[in-house]
């Protein structure tokens, strides 16, 4: 959005952005309501990329910089925020094969213990 709205004569920047693209995919496709977003900005969808809608040959930019301006405003409050900290929890193992791994370790313990 950011390019296309900065750089209104540059067709790259108007599409065709491919879903298939590895950073499109992570940052578009994978994200919940991404594609949406371009769509409010004046992107056209089809299955294999986003375009944007040329309308009497014109893009609308205004449409482009209020849309900009709305996800710099949740990006500014987003960092505002203070998220806690992750708590890690340790993963759990089947206790059965806990078991087995410690009466392993005593065999062999007393195996070499033996042999010493």
């Amino acid at each position: 959005i950011g390019n296309a709205a900065d750089n209104p004569e540059e067709p790259k920047f108007r599409g065709p952005i491919r879903k298939t693209n590895g950073q499109i995919r992570a940052s578009v496709m994978e994200v919940a309501g991404a594609a949406e977003v371009l769509r409010l900005a004046g992107f056209s969808e089809d299955s294999e990329a986003f375009r944007l809608e040329v309308g009497s040959g014109q893009v609308d930019f205004g449409r482009l910089e209020q849309v900009r301006g709305l996800l710099r405003e949740q990006v500014r409050a987003v960092e505002g925020r203070k998220v806690a900290p992750v708590k890690r929890r340790m993963p759990k193992f089947d206790e059965d094969l806990l078991r087995e791994v410690r009466a392993e370790a005593r065999y062999n313990e007393c195996r070499w213990g033996q042999s010493s």
